[in-house]
């Protein structure tokens, strides 16, 4: 017993180098991320788009872009029109969300054009461009917050009656209003019990609060069952019809519903 206790002693003691090398590096991170300015600092204004605009809503021309020396897409010119609903296909790694990045200003092109409404997106106020586009991730990065503060912080602004009818649309309602809490429950004990789907439709949630013109969903059903997929699916081809849409899709039986589908890879 005695040799065994010593023995873990001697294994914890040999831990610490590595545990303080690895907290060190993750201090270091943290600091790198402290110290980047504010995305929007200093920028907002009151620029806005032309009411009246017939430009398409999104539009790439000659759009190419690489990871290093590995070319993702070259050449790619995209017209999206006011309210289509669009599904992106094609293998893994075939630039999909890459293509997201790109539109939603996240990434800059290394050559060629995206337009938003008409106006080079590299010559607009990234809060233009936040404000006009909302972004589904495949990932849904959970805060130790209540469900609520999770919903909520896509859009601050929003009223109590849409964080709860977004919690709705996204079918993730009838299950925070089955805990003890409801939506004051707290992401840090509830986050075993989460399921991927549950997770998913959190992030739904998030996207629908926005309520933003332009909508890039990435995979957002992946996680879902069938019943589950179908009704957020109907919600969004239904009650966001103004909306324009582009989703990542790779079931096949779901394309039927969209306006075009772009082939990729």
């Amino acid at each position: 017993f005695l040799a065994n206790f010593a023995g873990e002693g001697i294994i914890l003691i040999n831990e610490v180098p590595v545990r303080f090398q690895s907290g060190r590096a993750g201090l270091a991170h943290i600091g790198i991320l402290l110290d980047l300015p504010e995305e929007y600092a200093g920028e907002r204004t009151e620029i806005a788009f032309e009411k009246g605009n017939t430009a398409p809503v999104l539009e790439t021309k000659g759009l190419s872009f690489s990871y290093k020396e590995k070319e993702v897409f070259c050449q790619l010119n995209l017209c999206v029109g006011q309210g289509e609903k669009i599904a992106l296909t094609g293998p893994s790694g075939c630039g999909k969300t890459t293509l997201f990045k790109l539109l939603s200003g996240l990434y800059m092109p290394k050559k060629g054009q995206i337009f938003l409404k008409g106006r080079d997106l590299t010559e607009l106020p990234l809060a233009l461009i936040r404000d006009t586009i909302t972004v589904m991730t495949q990932e849904a990065f959970l805060f130790q917050s209540s469900l609520w503060d999770n919903i909520r912080v896509a859009n601050p602004d929003s009223t109590d009656q849409a964080v709860i009818a977004a919690a709705r649309n996204a079918q993730i309602d009838t299950f925070i209003q089955s805990l003890p809490d409801s939506y004051q429950t707290k992401i840090n004990t509830a986050a075993p019990a989460l399921s991927n789907g549950q997770m998913q439709r959190i992030n739904l949630a998030r996207a629908f609060v926005r309520d933003a013109e332009i909508v890039l969903f990435d995979e957002p059903i992946s996680a879902l069952d069938k019943e589950t997929a179908d009704r957020v699916l109907d919600y969004i081809f239904s009650a966001m019809a103004d909306k324009t849409v582009l989703m990542i899709v790779h079931n096949e039986k779901e394309l039927s519903r969209f306006d075009r589908v772009i082939q990729m890879g």
